[in-house]
């Protein structure tokens, strides 16, 4: 990819002949080539010409609305939680703490006390669901899937 970014505008120009599906296939055939090969330390001067041979097909699905709940900036709305629980705000930030921690040594308890903790904790994920649920919407771009064959020439 590198090697388009620094090439001539003649070369850049001839990308734009090739459709989206295409280049996504491409793109993606490439970049499973990349992750198996190391580029050692240093600069790399390139002087090549890639021929890909690709066949198949590329679906790309309607954009698709989603609730944001990855976005949620946890920090920030840990400090409007604790700003509007008044007076009750020491206990909850100690109870905040507490919480977290044992989110964090979840992976550490065996599976029995996982297991009886669990139960609980499913009720409360719903809770959580429910609440999440009545977030705004965001809207992402469709999926694309492919399954085409691509080979270097």
């Amino acid at each position: 990819m590198t090697a388009i970014a620094t090439a001539p505008i003649a070369a850049r120009n001839d990308v734009r002949r090739f459709d989206a599906a295409t280049l996504h296939a491409a793109a993606k055939f490439l970049t499973a080539e990349a992750k198996k090969s190391e580029i050692s330390k240093g600069e790399h001067k390139i002087d090549n010409t890639l021929t890909i041979d690709i066949k198949g097909i590329v679906n790309k699905f309607a954009d698709e609305s989603y609730t944001p709940t990855v976005s949620i900036p946890i920090k920030a709305t840990l400090a409007l939680l604790l700003n509007r629980m008044g007076f009750q705000r020491d206990k909850a930030a100690a109870l905040i703490v507490e919480v977290m921690t044992e989110a964090l040594k979840a992976d550490e308890k065996t599976d029995e006390a996982l297991a009886a903790t669990l139960k609980e904790i499913k009720q409360a994920e719903q809770r959580v669901a429910d609440m999440t649920a009545a977030l705004p919407k965001k809207t992402r771009k469709g999926k694309t899937t492919d399954k085409t064959t691509a080979t270097l020439r």
